[in-house]
Formats: C-alpha cells, structure tokens, sequence
C-alpha cells in the first residue's frame, strides 16, 4: 500500500513537470511569434547607385519607416525605384522600368498588391519587380495603391 502511493506521487509529480514545460514552451513561442510579427520589415538593396534630383510631382513613396524610404520617380521616360537609408542619407537605385516594359505592365495589367497579415506593411508586384514592400500607413487601401502605381506607370507616356 505504502508503494503504491509512491508511485502514485511519483506519476502526479511526472505529470505536473510535463505540464509545466508545455506552458513555457507555449509561453516562449508566442513571445517570439510576437517579436517577429511586430517587428519593422528591412527592404533588401538590389543596387548601389547614386540616385539624381527628382522631381516631386513625378514620385511616389511607397514604404517608410525610422530607418528607410521606397520611393519610385519618373525619369527620362522610366520608372526609378531608390532606397533611401536614413542612417546614412543615401538614395540607391534599386531597379528601372523602361517604357517598353511600362507598356507592357499596362497592357497586361500586370500589377498586384499584396495586403499580407502584417498590421504595418505589404507588398507590391511591378511587372517582374516582386515582393517589393510597402507602408499600409500610406496605403491603408490597397486599391489606391494599385491606382496610384498605374497612374505613375501611364505618367511614363506623358512625359
């Protein structure tokens, strides 16, 4: 009898360990699943081209935060995509469309937006430039930032 509530302590005691690692474990997980959602999206550099004077009815800025800027101008008959650091106050070209392929963006209509899950940013497709990020802050409507890319994109023309 004394043996069997021995045992009896022994597997509560198992029992009760158990539980208390599964409850850490799901505390520390969510903590981290919290951190990285939270956290501010970084914009890789494709490019390390100085960037030249624009002018400002001719951009667009599609992603901003404390530590970087997306801007997309209209130069020479091209669409210009910089990254701005704001640590070092440096524009780098990132990518161009030229007006044939601007052309083509138009006509197939190649342009999508991609909301995401994350409160703060999601992401734009240009033709063949993807995932490129942008500010939900500036653009809480998808459909205005489709709007507003394809204007830039037909501006292209005018110009």
């Amino acid at each position: 009898m004394n043996n069997m509530l021995i045992c009896f302590s022994v597997v509560e005691w198992v029992m009760m360990i158990t539980q208390s690692a599964i409850a850490i474990t799901a505390i520390i997980m969510s903590r981290l699943a919290f951190l990285t959602y939270s956290k501010t999206p970084i914009q890789k550099e494709v490019g390390y081209h100085e960037a030249t004077p624009v002018d400002s009815k001719s951009e667009t800025i599609v992603f901003d935060t404390p530590k970087q800027r997306t801007k997309l101008t209209i130069e020479d008959n091209s669409i210009i995509c910089y990254l701005l650091d704001k640590k070092n106050e440096e524009n780098r070209l990132q990518w161009k469309i030229e007006k044939e392929e601007a052309s083509k963006i138009v006509n197939n209509r190649n342009i999508y937006i991609n909301p995401s899950y994350k409160p703060n940013t999601g992401t734009f497709f240009l033709g063949i430039r993807k995932n490129w990020l942008y500010s939900k802050n500036l653009f809480p409507n998808p459909e205005y930032l489709r709007q507003e890319l394809f204007d830039l994109i037909k501006k292209t023309y005018s110009i």
